[in-house]
């Protein structure tokens, strides 16, 4: 599974916090300083999930399982939210 930033999103990392915009749903999102870490692996690339886990993980104390679960529920997230897509096999 491949993830990578959605057309049509504008954003910006003001004070350690990532603030993004779907501009066609017109829709700010914010993200705290775990988010943000996540969305700067995703944002302008198309990368592999599994190397987007390893680079979280090499950033974060916690149990790559534990890691794993919360990042496929977070990126699903912000695929639901517009702000991302999620590719199969690419």
């Amino acid at each position: 599974m491949h993830i990578k930033q959605a057309k049509n999103i504008a954003w910006r990392i003001i004070e350690g916090n990532a603030y993004i915009v779907n501009t066609q749903a017109s829709c700010l999102h914010s993200l705290d300083e775990t988010g943000t870490a996540v969305w700067r692996g995703i944002a302008g690339r198309n990368i592999e999930f599994e190397k987007l886990l390893d680079k979280i993980h090499g950033e974060f104390e916690v149990d790559k399982e534990t890691l794993r679960a919360d990042l496929v529920e977070f990126v699903g997230e912000l695929k639901d939210k517009g702000l991302v897509e999620v590719l199969d096999g690419k």
